[in-house]
C-alpha cells in the first residue's frame, strides 16, 4: 500500500495495482467494493483422519479415536494416531506475552481526565438529520456522554 498525492494505492503481491482511492474531505479513503463474480474456493486435506481432527475444533487424536471406539459420534471411522503434528494446534498452543490486565488510573477526581473521539461521517443520517457523533468518557467516573453533530467544523 502507498499514500501519495492524496491517493492510497493498493497492490498485489506481484506489485499490480488492484485497488485506488483519494482522499476525501473528511481525511479518510472511501471505496465502494462490488463483487463481479462469485468463486467457491476448495479445500483439501491430508487424510480422514485429519478432517475429524479439523471438524471437530482441532481436537486431540487420542480423544477422537475414544470417540470412535465407544461410538458416541455416529459415522465417526476409527482414528490412526498420525505422524505429523498439526501446525494450527502448535500454534495455538504458543507461549505468549503476559500483559498489564490493569491499567493505572491517571485520574484522581471526576472530570480531571477525558477522553473524546469523533465518528463518522454516516452513509445514512440519523432521525435528526446528524452524519457524526462525538462521545467523552471521564475518567474517574466512567460516566459516558454521546453527542450528534450534523456536520465536522475543523479549525
Amino acid at each position: 500500500m502507498k499514500v501519495e498525492a492524496q491517493t492510497m494505492k493498493v497492490f498485489d503481491n506481484k506489485n499490480r495495482l488492484i485497488l485506488k482511492a483519494p482522499l476525501s474531505k473528511q481525511r479518510t479513503f472511501k471505496i465502494n467494493i462490488s463483487v463481479i463474480e462469485d468463486k467457491c474456493l476448495l479445500s483439501e486435506v491430508k487424510s480422514e483422519n485429519w478432517l475429524w481432527h479439523q471438524r471437530y475444533g482441532h481436537i486431540n487424536f487420542r480423544d477422537l479415536n475414544m470417540l470412535s471406539e465407544k461410538k458416541m459420534v455416529q459415522g465417526l471411522p476409527k482414528i490412526k494416531l498420525p505422524n505429523e503434528v498439526c501446525d494450527m494446534c502448535c500454534t495455538g498452543k504458543q507461549a505468549r506475552n503476559s500483559y498489564n490486565a490493569t491499567i493505572p488510573f491517571n485520574a484522581t477526581r471526576k472530570l480531571k481526565v477525558i477522553h473524546s473521539d469523533v465518528c463518522g461521517p454516516f452513509e445514512v443520517k440519523s432521525v435528526g438529520g446528524n452524519r457524526y457523533f462525538v462521545t467523552f468518557i471521564d475518567e474517574f467516573t466512567r460516566k459516558l456522554w454521546i453527542y450528534t453533530l450534523a456536520k465536522i467544523w475543523c479549525v
